[in-house]
């Protein structure tokens, strides 16, 4: 996998960030939500009184890019181009 977590100037968060590269053809993968956030731990009682704020920013601010062995350098290209004019 091939992570971006955008820096807090960016104007918009990982949610925007991915609706926006969709809408010029680019899928994206969210973050996995921190370990304090995923039901089966709050249901275990488990992480009550912690608190994960760099966790949590990370979750907000980033997310996955396409990857993997069968993408092809002009997809690749294409993935680095929409990336560039959405954060420019």
């Amino acid at each position: 996998m091939y992570a971006v977590v955008l820096e807090d100037r960016v104007p918009f968060d990982a949610v925007e960030f991915a609706r926006r590269l969709m809408d010029q053809g680019v899928q994206t993968r969210p973050f996995f939500m921190g370990m304090h956030d995923q039901p089966v731990y709050r249901n275990m009682g488990l992480f009550q009184n912690g608190c994960f704020p760099i966790t949590e920013h990370i979750y907000r601010r980033g997310l996955y890019l396409p990857s993997g062995q069968a993408i092809t350098d002009e997809q690749i290209e294409t993935v680095i181009q929409v990336v560039k004019n959405t954060l420019s």
